[in-house]
């Protein structure tokens, strides 16, 4: 899933009619890519990463994939027009800057990762004047919230359940008999209700937890059984 970064501090009717705007807009980028012939991709990572050990395949889509010095050997890089960037750490960042002014027919660029805060000197030196204004930046939203959620409830049980006590009496080679608490009828909070806390907040609501729920704002969820709060200050330590 490919989605249009997150608004932030907008009132809420304008972030719900981004939200209705996104899929146009991702709809509307592909179309335009996938419109005469041959594509390049460009994908800027460390090859030795599993994730992109074999390029997809995809009819009429080529795949390059390396860090800056392996780009910028590539033969053709200024037919470039899609750029995929693991961006995780300033050192990304710089290379993502470097590269960007050698794609003169980039139209798009997409970042692997959720989090785009690894990208922001790129955003503000790149994206927004010039041609940068005109690319497209989107973020791999969801990619990763179906198994964060269940990281979520890995951490829940390992403290409800007292793994580390379990553990400890297994090496022991212990009988430790002890009262196990249990997550029914519990409650867990989320501090923020983007797509991985939507997909969080699902599993617990199985075993019987309540769920509570706090954003900036409230956005209509179809089907959602959140208990919500809104914060009370939007700026230094919300209570």
């Amino acid at each position: 899933t490919v989605s249009v970064l997150n608004c932030v501090n907008l009132p809420a009717p304008v972030c719900r009619r981004r939200e209705e705007r996104r899929g146009r807009e991702e709809r509307a980028i592909m179309s335009g890519l996938m419109r005469n012939g041959r594509r390049v991709v460009a994908v800027l990572a460390d090859p030795n990463l599993p994730t992109f050990q074999q390029a997809p395949l995809v009819p009429g889509v080529e795949f390059v994939i390396g860090e800056l010095p392996a780009l910028k050997a590539v033969d053709g890089l200024g037919e470039v027009d899609c750029l995929i960037a693991w961006c995780v750490g300033p050192a990304w960042a710089a290379q993502l800057r470097e590269l960007f002014p050698l794609l003169p027919q980039l139209k798009w660029i997409h970042s692997f990762t959720a989090g785009v805060d690894a990208m922001a000197p790129f955003i503000q030196e790149c994206l927004l004047e010039g041609r940068g204004k005109a690319v497209p930046l989107t973020n791999g939203r969801g990619a990763f919230s179906s198994s964060l959620a269940e990281w979520v409830m890995t951490s829940v049980f390992h403290f409800n359940k007292q793994i580390p006590r379990c553990l400890q009496n297994r090496e022991d080679k212990r009988y430790d008999r002890f009262t196990m608490d249990v997550v029914h009828g519990k409650t867990i909070g989320f501090v923020g209700y983007g797509h991985i806390a939507t997909m969080s907040a699902r599993i617990p609501k199985a075993f019987g937890m309540k769920v509570l729920a706090m954003r900036r704002y409230v956005l209509y969820i179809s089907g959602s059984r959140v208990k919500w709060h809104k914060p009370v200050c939007m700026s230094g330590t919300t209570p």
